[in-house]
């Protein structure tokens, strides 16, 4: 299938909009690459890029002939997000990637290419080859139709071009939507939720148009979210059982607000903390080891709800944070790789 997409009281509700647009962004990758960036320097190798999901916003050229990541197989998906890869300079550039990685653009990010074009520039995803040219007999397709399909992986191209997925808070529950501008082969779309953000169980089942050039809009209720932060993400499934997952979203549902709620876990560097929206008096904040040493001692001014703690030094382990306000002591805890 291919799909393009063309795009309980008020401080509650303001709340979870101020976490849901402002802390986004955050949650679709564990590492991004950002300005402008070449092979050379190997931006792949840097704390938290060798893994997960991989979101690239700048320009990452490939300058270097042979750019060998196919090692990496603990790269889910790159996604560049409104960002370029450019392949730059005269000879072979070639750059390989795991054959379990999906490459994704999204927001009008593109392949590009200096001249000369030829099937000297390529992208390699396990045995499917994308070229400059998309010369036959040396390419399944070239560097065009990947950005017109949105991405490829070791499957092929992408059978759905998916950038508008979005979620709200609805008193208890949690909205869904998703729209597609056009479809292939599409036999239905799977919510998937998680706890974590890794592991992922299917929540609901929403038929697919089959092959259609007009827009569908879809929408998905979650009746009974999970108190903390709920991850979701779409699975697609053709006709033919071929399936494609799709960018992970993040909502915080709070349930009870008089809870403390800390993520993500494992973190990396950093740690976002949701204080209990039920106290909006002064608050002091500490962070502990399970020793019971106080690694971080601050005052939370009265009315902030949301603080982020940079965790990148801290050693992999176990670790709780202690908030003690009018309403009482909360405590939250995580764990740092």
């Amino acid at each position: 299938m291919r799909i393009s997409t063309h795009k309980a009281a008020l401080r509650s509700a303001i709340f979870f909009s101020i976490l849901f647009v402002g802390f986004m962004p955050m949650l679709k990758a564990d590492c991004t690459i950002s300005g402008n960036v070449n092979s050379s320097s190997n931006p792949f190798t840097l704390p938290g890029c060798s893994s997960g999901v991989i979101t690239i916003t700048g320009t990452f050229t490939i300058n270097t002939s042979n750019y060998n990541i196919s090692g990496l197989t603990g790269i889910t998906q790159i996604i560049v997000d409104g960002g370029t890869i450019a392949f730059s300079g005269l000879g072979v550039r070639i750059w390989r990637l795991p054959a379990n990685t999906m490459l994704t653009f999204v927001n009008g990010g593109s392949v590009s290419t200096d001249s000369p074009c030829s099937a000297l520039k390529r992208i390699v995803i396990g045995t499917q080859v994308a070229t400059c040219n998309g010369q036959f007999g040396l390419a399944d397709f070239s560097f065009s139709d990947v950005n017109t399909s949105g991405g490829f992986s070791s499957t092929g191209l992408l059978p759905i071009e998916l950038i508008a997925f979005s979620g709200e808070i609805v008193d208890t529950k949690i909205h869904l939507s998703w729209q597609t501008a056009s479809e292939v082969n599409n036999d239905y779309m799977a919510v998937e939720r998680s706890r974590d953000g890794k592991d992922f169980l299917e929540i609901g089942r929403i038929p697919g148009q089959g092959t259609s050039e007009v827009s569908h809009y879809y929408e998905w209720l979650d009746e009974k979210p999970l108190p903390g932060v709920n991850y979701y993400r779409l699975r697609q499934v053709d006709f033919d059982g071929r399936v494609e997952y799709h960018k992970i979203i993040a909502l915080i549902f709070r349930g009870d607000d008089s809870k403390l709620i800390v993520y993500p876990s494992p973190a990396i560097n950093h740690l976002n903390v949701f204080l209990p929206a039920s106290d909006d008096d002064e608050k002091s904040m500490l962070l502990l080891n399970m020793q019971g040493q106080v690694l971080l001692r601050k005052m939370i001014p009265a009315g902030q709800f949301t603080e982020e703690l940079d965790v990148a030094h801290l050693p992999p382990g176990h670790y709780q944070v202690q908030v003690q306000g009018s309403a009482g002591l909360v405590v939250g805890r995580f764990v740092k790789s």
